[in-house]
């Protein structure tokens, strides 16, 4: 049986566990569960830490991005930024959200330097069937817009195969890291 001194002392480190997690979610962060999480430099999280991720994906129509809020574990070894890209790869799992990654693509490395996540990508990110200006633009900036909701990343730049690229199709230039694109998002006061 707990003695009152404990009671009040369980009470509290609850509050001060909840707090912590509503202050979190206003914050627009993602909110951790279990462990810490340090967004800006690409550090390992402990295993079994459970995050709340804002991942992109396109519509139907590939005219704009929609948000699909998902839970995750964060495996032993892996930094939260890798689960987002490796997340973005399974592709979405809420109705009217289309894949933007081609789902043979693998995440080769992931860092991160100043604000900008380096994210290297298999050559299988440049799969043809995902081509067009519209595809190209659903697939850059699924990856940009979800890494950039993570606390300390500004900046995406894209590798295929451990070099920097000119463009994944020939629409959208990634030879210099690209920040986000809100305008792309539905129902951001952003779009035309």
């Amino acid at each position: 049986m707990l003695s009152k001194a404990q009671k009040v002392l369980l009470a509290l480190v609850l509050i001060v566990a909840i707090t912590g997690v509503l202050l979190a979610q206003q914050n627009n962060q993602p909110a951790v569960t279990n462990g810490s999480v340090d967004h800006g430099n690409g550090s390992q999280e402990p295993a079994e830490t459970t995050v709340e991720l804002t991942l992109y994906f396109s519509d139907d129509q590939a005219m704009y991005l929609l948000p699909e809020q998902r839970n995750v574990t964060i495996g032993e070894g892996e930094s939260i930024e890798e689960t987002v890209v490796r997340e973005l790869i399974k592709g979405p799992s809420g109705a009217g959200l289309k894949r933007t990654i081609p789902p043979e693509t693998s995440l080769l490395s992931l860092s991160i330097e100043n604000g900008v996540a380096g994210v290297n990508f298999s050559k299988d990110i440049q799969d043809s069937r995902y081509g067009g200006s519209a595809g190209e633009s659903m697939l850059v900036y699924s990856i940009v817009n979800s890494l950039t909701e993570l606390s300390g990343i500004n900046q995406v730049q894209i590798l295929v195969e451990g070099k920097k690229i000119e463009s994944l199709y020939g629409h959208i230039g990634a030879a210099e890291p690209l920040e986000p694109n809100p305008g792309l998002v539905q129902g951001n006061d952003q779009n035309l």
